[in-house]
């Protein structure tokens, strides 16, 4: 299956906004857990750490999967 070099260099921007998105909204969603998690009780932090580690992983999946695949498709449409 060959590549479009255009979708490759769109891939690539694509993984470095994704890169960018993860840095930004994971230390977001961390600090705004660790302001919020000191007036919770122990067993509600724990959950509280479950929910937002779930959440983690479903934005990671989309940063750099879903980010590079979109950045592939514009580079393709884009540059042909």
């Amino acid at each position: 299956m060959p590549f479009s070099l255009a979708g490759l260099v769109g891939a690539l921007v694509g993984l470095g906004v994704g890169w960018l998105d993860w840095r930004m909204l994971s230390g977001i969603l961390r600090a705004r857990h660790v302001q919020k998690s000191m007036a919770m009780p122990k067993d509600e932090a724990g959950r509280a750490e479950k929910r937002l580690n779930g959440i983690l992983a479903a934005i990671f999946v989309l940063c750099f999967i879903g980010i590079p695949l979109v950045g592939y498709w514009t580079g393709v449409a884009i540059g042909g």
